[in-house]
């Protein structure tokens, strides 16, 4: 897909899980491909490392969506999904609960909520670069560190 519009990122996920004792669970809420680490690493109970907005799929308080996908961002928080282009700066609010296909964009009729989500979609924009800039430097370390050892060049 070339957006974030659920008829494009709309695919179901099953997971078979080994022990006998996980009890059957559906999540309504969207997840993603990268939180699929932090699922298995929990249910395992094994460390993991982090990213700034994968998520538990397990974990019951999971409850809103964080995407950020070729200059476009999308935050869900219940029925409501932020889809907003970072270049174009044009909002797009849908109430996924009467427009699950999201046809009638009401960030003009819904302000209130609107600048909610916004205001959540740039703490969790900030949260990432700052995770992302740590692992970079994280990254420039290492690769200083191996440069000492005659591993890079």
């Amino acid at each position: 897909g070339r957006s974030l519009h659920r008829n494009q990122l709309h695919v179901p996920l099953l997971i078979k899980l080994p022990r006998p004792d996980t009890e059957h669970r559906e999540v309504a809420t969207p997840v993603q491909l990268i939180d699929l680490a932090p699922t298995l690493c929990a249910y395992l109970d094994i460390r993991c490392p982090s990213t700034a907005n994968d998520r538990n799929i397990l974990d019951h308080s999971y409850s809103e969506t964080f995407t950020l996908w070729n200059f476009w961002v999308s935050v869900r928080e219940g029925s409501w999904k932020l889809i907003y282009h970072l270049t174009k700066q044009q909002p797009q609010l849908y109430d996924l609960a009467t427009d699950p296909t999201e046809q009638h964009n009401r960030a003009q009729s819904d302000p209130e909520i609107l600048a909610r989500l916004l205001a959540k979609k740039d703490a969790l924009l900030q949260a990432s670069w700052e995770h992302q800039g740590a692992a970079l430097e994280r990254s420039a370390e290492q690769a200083k560190q191996l440069e000492e050892l005659g591993y890079l060049r």
